[in-house]
């Protein structure tokens, strides 16, 4: 069996880790922020970007919806997923892509954010939307099958580069993880009981 690529984009039309005490000379506040961010991005998602790192640990602390794509992707052991800013100018098609290679037993997503966003579009959504894309293919979703299927909530854009697939769960997720992320303060993050 070979590598199978799958490419999706978001188009311009359109823990359970304990917490150890705080460090010293640490402040507790710091060190309940450093337990979230240790708790919440799990081992698997590679972020190499330090603005992305701080946004997805804050999107973790306000977000319910995130922790959980989070979540699911960290108990995936053969999911590789990297999150990336990207040099994006605005002649490309898409504003944000994730390029999903499958293998047996493993799943490797390059998930590309562009550094200068058009149009309004927010890094928190464009994140969340494109993990649920890599959650979809860790759990076997047959986009090109269900692409044939009237109202299956996923379609193929025939006319972008590369007919890349567009999923409704992947928008959803994307739009829930922004309302949350804009809508609560920040959660607390507290130790768990002994």
């Amino acid at each position: 069996m070979g590598v199978r690529h799958l490419f999706f984009a978001i188009l311009l039309s359109a823990g359970a880790f304990p917490c150890p005490a705080a460090a010293e000379g640490e402040r507790e506040a710091d060190a309940l922020s450093r337990c979230a961010a240790e708790a919440t991005i799990p081992g698997n998602v590679v972020i190499d970007d330090e603005y992305l790192w701080s946004l997805a640990t804050e999107m973790a602390r306000r977000s319910p919806t995130f922790t959980r794509q989070l979540s699911k992707i960290g108990r995936l052991a053969q999911v590789t997923t990297t999150i990336r800013l990207t040099g994006r100018t605005r002649s490309t098609a898409w504003v944000a892509q994730s390029v999903i290679s499958q293998a047996p037993g493993r799943v490797t997503a390059d998930v590309q954010i562009p550094r200068a966003l058009l149009f309004g579009y927010g890094y928190v959504e464009l994140i969340a939307h494109e993990l649920e894309h890599v959650i979809e293919q860790a759990n076997g979703v047959n986009l090109r099958e269900l692409a044939r299927t009237r109202h299956s909530g996923v379609y193929r854009l025939d006319w972008a580069p590369g007919r890349p697939f567009e999923t409704v769960r992947a928008q959803s997720a994307g739009r829930a993880v922004a309302r949350e992320y804009h809508a609560h303060e920040r959660f607390a993050c507290e130790p768990p009981e002994p």
